[in-house]
């Protein structure tokens, strides 16, 4: 009787694990269908963007310095961002 019971939590907390890890009979929800589960993506609702390595809130491909949080543009292509140099 014990060891039914233990198999019956047993399977019943790895489908909750399971479930709560994006995972089921549909797999994880993928909200802009790029690839990326939402809980992986950091942009669910742009197809275009999944990362934001810097945390700027501008995903990796729109932003020219990514690993950058101080900078997003370079409009000139200068490879130098928009904000203003601090001079050392």
């Amino acid at each position: 009787m014990l060891a039914i019971e233990f198999r019956s939590v047993f399977l019943v907390g790895m489908t909750l694990l399971i479930t709560a890890c994006g995972g089921g009979s549909d797999g994880p929800t993928d909200s802009d269908g790029d690839g990326v589960s939402d809980l992986q993506d950091a942009f669910p609702a742009n197809s275009s963007e999944t990362t934001d390595s810097d945390g700027d809130g501008i995903g990796n491909n729109a932003d020219a310095f990514p690993n950058d949080g101080d900078e997003t543009l370079d409009s000139d292509g200068d490879g130098v961002g928009n904000k203003p140099e601090v001079l050392k």
